[in-house]
């Protein structure tokens, strides 16, 4: 097995990343997995949050976020960078990819929790 195979294998393992998903999916409690996932939807729609996202990974290249870009979010893990993109740039194509399954299951819930359309 090269080291591609065994670095998918190790994040497909011992991820989502980080722990507070782990609880959010493994929770066998509906009441508080639910409560997990509020939590989530209210982080995930700060605009503070989504803010400094933004700031963090396009610092050098700040477009008015009404143009539409399109965007790769290469490793995107869980997709909280994805989903700030996605508020912040409302018109552009979004796209997150990673090689951990259970993150991208993750990313997709917390893109249904908000009503995203990418």
């Amino acid at each position: 097995m090269n080291n591609n195979y065994k670095v998918i294998a190790m994040y497909n393992k011992n991820s989502p990343f980080p722990g507070l998903y782990q609880l959010i999916l493994n929770e066998k409690n509906k009441i508080k997995r639910i409560f997990f996932e509020y939590l989530l939807k209210k982080k995930l729609n700060k605009k503070q949050f989504i803010k400094n996202i933004v700031n963090n990974n396009f610092y050098q290249y700040q477009r008015k976020n009404n143009e539409k870009l399109r965007i790769l979010d290469l490793g995107c893990g869980t997709g909280e960078n994805t989903v700030a993109f996605a508020q912040y740039f409302y018109k552009s194509e979004i796209v997150g990819i990673d090689a951990s399954k259970s993150s991208i299951l993750l990313a997709k819930k917390s893109k249904q929790k908000i009503n995203l359309k990418f």
